[in-house]
């Protein structure tokens, strides 16, 4: 009896477990192919597209 239910916990145990490794995997394998080449640095352009990052008015206002 002891046998009978242990069976479905031991499984799902063994999807939870093996399910984010598979996927984790397949993910990895997705973004670094064999035989690809690394990637080199990226072109100035793309640092020119960047979004500037500049503090709120409100703590501007607050220092002075």
């Amino acid at each position: 009896m002891a046998d009978h239910t242990r069976k479905p916990f031991v499984d799902r145990a063994a999807t939870l477990l093996a399910g984010p490794y598979l996927l984790g995997q397949k993910a990895l394998s997705l973004v670094f192919q064999p035989g690809q080449a690394p990637p080199t640095d990226p072109p100035p352009e793309a640092a020119a597209l960047r979004i500037s990052i500049t503090p709120p008015e409100h703590a501007i206002k607050r220092r002075g």
